[in-house]
This record gives structure tokens, C-alpha cells and sequence, in this order.
């Protein structure tokens, strides 16, 4: 039976220059005047109703794609190159959906082990973190899988292999990865990506890092590393070169070091278990040990039990986070020196009209439906007497002033995350009289947390 014709495909013909050049300029996202195949995959897609895959993608860009000059990107569409295909194509026709000889047709591996050269497999991503890194072959304009980082990857993607396409669309001659991230970066979850077995590409990855064929050194390449290149990162991530890493600065290292995601709690804990004099800081001695002897394998099972998140950005009964979008934070600190705390000292912004929302923490104001601050006024929950325990997710540690703080935070693009916590010890938070619109104008010439 022939396949019932698509409406959408059949008035492609008689789409005017305008309607073209409509739908091209909407997925030109990149406004750099073509379509590469991540864009055309989904223009097609939104003309046709049709998924293509990568064989299809690839069949389009070498159908219809016009000789290039040195200023053209390779594996792209002009507007003109882009309504010649729309038109021309029988979108319904059996010559169209046997087009390109795509192998990812039928049945496709879903692994690269066990598979002979040249075989594409497709891996399904559910998390942003994809598990592994790449490299550029400039010469081949190629990008090549170069560490596996994630241990449920291990088997599945090897280093050396190609990263061919991504949805179905093609990569095409590729002369930076950092495109590809900056590709995938925007894209939804899950996501499927196309490899292809390369034993050419594996062999090499043996010669040059022969220790890789253990599965711990291939997550964690860094335990092989000498003492001077791992100084090197270690002094790469120390911001305030006070020869230690904060965890603020830790968890840029570790993640630039196993290629991965930690999370705040992860990082506190590592800090908690390497830091060996107390400074809630890892100097570089305590550093070589944590990189050398981290369990990647099971480095996400933390060692002390974790209370899960609630809704309305409480942490547990005692911490909750709060999304901040503006500049100043509306706050002032102090420093507990005796402990090494962050205190919130006074408001200097008002807090938001009290409505029915989530709960906020015992013996605190509800907050108005959802944890983030709204402009010109606080989050219920913020009174003088918390301790500001994170910023993004990083634990501000031992801290001996409180202008770390907005050191720290400084640079920080907005929004920006912090975590707080009631001060047990020192006494139980209470809230504060909300400021009225006239005081916060003349505290605003005193420097609050910028």
C-alpha cells in the first residue's frame, strides 16, 4: 500500500520566496546565512512532519549543496540552495524515504563493542552531563572521542571512535568542538548521538596512553599525571593564589580534571575527607592525594545520607536556596572569625508581600509562590541571623572576612544561587522588620553584597 500522502509535504511546491525565506531565516539560529544539518534537520522537519535521519541529512547537504568557495562552511544550505530542495523534492515518494542508504535505517547498534570498523551506534543521553570528551582532527576536520568519563559508559563509547551526528544531523567537517558543545548545550534531553567505530582511532589512543585499557585510569586519566602538569591545573583554578583551592575553586578543577558535574554536597565532602589541617581548603599536598586515589566509580554515592530536595527550594528544615537576578543581593554580612562563618547582618531591600505560597523554614515567613527573589524585594526567608553557606552550589568553607564573599560573587554572571542555612549553634534566625522603599534608598550609598 502506498503510504498515505503528507498535506504539509504536499504544498511545498507552491511555498513563495517569502514563505522560504521565512522558514529559513527562523532556523538560520546561528544568523550566519546558511543552514549546517543541525539547522536543516529541523526545518525539514517542521516543513514535512519527518524525522530524517543522519543518511537523509547527508543525502540533502550532497544533493543539493552548490560548489563552495573558501568563505562557505562546509555541509550547509544558502537560502537559494535551501528552496531548491524544498520545491523540488517528492517529500511522500519511495525515492525520498530510501534516500541517503542511511545504515541507521533498521536495526542500529546501540553500542561500539564487538562491532567491526566503520560501524555507526547510537547512544541515548537522558542527562546533561554526557559522560565523556572530545578533541578536534584539524587535519580531517573530524571530532574524536578522547575521554570516557562517565563509568556507565565505559563499554558502550570508546576513545578514539568518531562523533558522526547528533538527532540525526550530520556534524559535517568540524574544525572546533567547541561548536559541537555549543551546539548541544541547547539542545532538549534525552538526545540521541551517532559514533562510529574507528579501530584506527582506538589503536592510536592505545599507543599514546597504553594505561587506558584499565577502566579506573580511562575515567580518571589524571592518576597517571606528574606532579608538575597536575601543579599546573592546580595553580590554573587557584583564583586567589593563596595556594589552596575553595570549593569554589575545586569544583571548576575536579570538573576540568574528570570532565563531569560535582554538585555542592559532593564537594563539601570531598573537602570534608582530604583536607587534612582543618582549613576547609585542599592545598596542593592534599590535592595530588584526592586525584589519586578519587573512586570515580562510585564518586556520586555520597558517605553520609542525603535529605532529598522539597519543593520551594528547601534543602532540609534547616537550609534552602534562594535564585537571585539582580546585582546587589539585597543584604549586608558579617563574619563569625570564631567559626568562620557568614552572617547576614541587615536588609537593605524589602521583603515581597506575604501571599500564600511554599512553606518557608520553621519560625520563618511563607514564601511567595517559589524561591526567587523578585527584583526589588527578598525572598521571605532571608533575615539577618542566616549563614550564607553556598553560592552556586559551592560551600563558602572556612571563611576569615566577609568581603570573600563578594570577591567571590563578583564575577558571578546573574542568576546566581545561594544556599542558606539557620545558625543552630548561634542562635535561631528571626525575622526582621521588612524595609520600607524610602530606607533602602539611603542605605543604597553603603556598599551591600554586590
Amino acid at each position: 500500500m502506498a503510504p498515505v500522502p503528507s498535506p504539509k509535504a504536499n504544498v511545498l511546491k507552491d511555498l513563495t520566496d517569502a514563505q522560504i525565506s521565512d522558514v529559513f531565516n527562523r532556523f538560520d539560529t546561528d544568523l550566519n546565512g546558511y543552514l549546517d544539518t543541525f539547522e536543516l534537520a529541523d526545518a525539514v522537519n517542521e516543513l514535512t512532519g519527518q524525522v530524517l535521519s543522519t543518511g537523509q541529512t547527508m543525502h540533502l547537504v550532497e544533493k543539493y549543496e552548490l560548489a563552495n568557495t573558501e568563505r562557505d562552511p562546509p555541509n550547509s544550505l544558502t537560502e537559494l540552495e535551501f528552496g531548491d530542495m524544498v520545491r523540488t523534492i517528492d517529500w511522500d515518494s519511495d525515492d525520498w524515504r530510501k534516500a541517503g542508504g542511511s545504515p541507521l535505517r533498521g536495526t542500529v547498534a546501540t553500542s561500539g563493542a564487538d562491532q567491526p570498523n566503520g560501524t555507526p551506534y547510537e547512544v541515548v543521553f537522558e542527562q546533561n552531563t554526557l559522560g565523556f570528551r572530545v578533541r578536534t582532527d584539524t587535519t580531517r576536520g573530524l571530532v574524536v572521542v578522547n575521554q570516557v568519563t562517565d563509568p556507565l559508559n565505559l563499554g558502550v563509547i570508546f576513545v578514539g571512535d568518531l562523533l558522526v551526528a547528533v538527532n540525526g544531523a550530520p556534524l559535517g567537517y568540524i574544525l572546533d568542538h567547541k561548536v559541537l558543545a555549543k551546539k548541544i548545550k541547547s539542545l532538549g534531553r534525552p538526545m540521541k548521538i551517532t559514533f562510529e567505530v574507528s579501530l584506527e582511532g582506538r589503536n592510536a589512543a592505545l599507543r599514546e596512553r597504553p594505561d587506558t585499557a584499565d577502566p579506573e585510569i580511562a575515567l580518571n586519566p589524571a592518576k597517571t599525571w606528574s606532579d608538575e602538569k597536575l601543579k599546573r591545573v592546580f595553580l590554573d583554578f587557584d583564583r586567589d593564589q593563596s595556594d589552596s583551592l575553595d570549593t569554589f575553586e575545586l569544583g571548576p578543577a575536579l570538573t576540568e580534571l574528570l570532565g563531569r558535574d560535582f554538585d555542592s554536597s559532593l564537594v563539601a565532602e570531598l573537602v570534608t575527607k582530604y583536607d587534612t589541617n582543618g582549613s576547609n581548603t585542599i592545598e596542593f599536598d592534599e590535592f595530588l592525594i584526592m586525584i589519586r586515589s578519587i573512586d570515580t566509580a562510585t564518586l556520586d554515592v555520597p558517605t553520609t545520607p542525603q535529605r532529598p530536595a522539597t519543593a520551594g527550594g528547601s534543602i532540609d528544615a534547616d537550609t534552602f536556596e534562594v535564585t537571585f537576578r539582580k546585582s546587589s543581593l539585597g543584604f549586608r554580612v558579617r563574619n563569625d572569625t570564631e567559626r568562620g562563618l557568614i552572617i547576614i547582618k541587615e536588609l537593605i531591600k524589602p521583603h515581597a508581600p506575604s501571599t500564600p505560597g511554599t512553606p518557608g523554614m520553621p519560625g520563618m515567613p511563607s514564601t511567595p509562590g517559589g524561591s526567587k527573589g523578585r527584583g526589588d524585594h527578598l525572598d521571605p526567608r532571608v533575615v539577618p541571623g542566616l549563614i550564607v553557606f553556598a553560592v552556586n552550589g559551592a560551600p563558602m568553607g572556612w571563611v576569615n572576612h566577609h568581603k570573600v564573599l563578594a570577591e567571590k560573587i563578583r564575577g558571578l554572571d546573574r542568576p546566581i544561587r545561594v544556599t542558606f542555612k539557620r545558625d543552630i549553634e548561634g542562635g535561631s534566625a528571626k525575622p526582621a522588620q521588612p524595609i520600607i522603599e524610602e530606607t533602602q534608598e539611603t542605605q543604597a550609598e553603603e556598599k551591600p553584597v554586590a
